[in-house]
């Protein structure tokens, strides 16, 4: 028994997913496009659709009318000025289409899911005997999804852009750590006034000596700390005031207003997996002091 298939759910099928491809190939881009112009791509492509179930057009499916079709929805969406700008446009517009198209084909021929909504293939072309409703949900599903991640990616770049890596040396020992611009961080060596920056105990552990490192674990009071060289660097958290010992080291590899500073030095796993230390940002050159001290 031959499939029946429905001209209006292929039309709303194809559409659905032409605007979730040009959503996508949107953010690829970093750009912005509005509603009417994502409509009436998506409209196009899925007119273009319907009519490959119709033999009597099946001469528009040639490979090169295929191709000219993808490059007339992709140039509606965006446009672009300069011959650059289209044709990267039209070759992520490509890939995307690709890769999601890749990812339904998968679906549906390694899986029951083809039969379950008695799908058909047929020249490069999908149709799902789905009712409208799920295929609005699967859209609406997909594209939150999509913006989930789209989110967590640019936190995770920004992360990254407000990492350096950076060298403390303190007595002819020098260790290299990972340090992260936080602007909640406030520690202050209460001796100086002076900003003071925090890394984990195991990066700096072998710079120390085994006096200093009995005190910083624990071992030691607050006097025989002083009396070893080590700082004192109280802080308040939503638990309550604490401290934590500090030395005072020289930095570089990063833009900082001194070189000497206090490093306070924490034993508990207190940061994430791309740094090892935080930084307060009272104590990073600002841009005008950075051109005045290149001057």
């Amino acid at each position: 028994m031959k499939p029946v298939i429905y001209a209006d759910t292929l039309f709303l099928f194809n559409f659905l997913m032409n605007t979730l491809i040009l959503i996508i190939t949107a953010k690829f881009l970093h750009t912005e496009i509005g509603c009417l112009r994502i409509g009436a791509a998506a409209a196009l492509g899925a007119v273009y659709s319907v009519l490959m179930f119709f033999p009597q057009y099946r001469i528009l499916y040639t490979l090169i009318i295929k191709a000219a079709a993808l490059f007339g929805i992709e140039y509606l969406a965006f446009g672009g000025k300069g011959v650059w700008r289209i044709v990267k446009n039209f070759l992520v517009f490509l890939l995307v289409n690709i890769s999601l198209g890749g990812a339904v084909l998968a679906l549906i021929f390694l899986t029951d899911f083809g039969t379950a909504v008695g799908s058909v293939v047929t020249g490069g072309g999908i149709y799902m005997n789905m009712s409208p409703f799920i295929l609005i949900f699967a859209a609406a599903g997909t594209y939150i999804l999509l913006g989930v991640y789209q989110n967590m990616s640019k936190r995770k770049l920004l992360q990254k852009s407000l990492t350096q890596r950076i060298t403390i040396e303190y007595k002819g020992k020098t260790a290299e750590v990972n340090i992260f611009m936080d602007t909640g961080c406030f520690l202050r060596d209460p001796v100086t006034d002076a900003p003071a920056m925090v890394v984990e105990y195991k990066t700096v552990k072998w710079l120390l000596s085994d006096a200093e490192q009995k005190i910083i674990e624990g071992g030691e009071n607050v006097m025989n700390a002083y009396e070893n060289g080590l700082r004192v660097l109280p802080f308040s958290t939503l638990g309550g005031d604490n401290m934590i010992f500090g030395i005072a080291a020289d930095i570089s590899g990063a833009r900082l207003k001194k070189n000497k500073v206090t490093v306070g030095i924490t034993t508990d796993k207190a940061f994430g997996e791309d740094y090892s230390g935080i930084i307060n940002p009272e104590m990073l050159l600002q841009e005008e002091e950075k051109m005045e001290a290149a001057l």
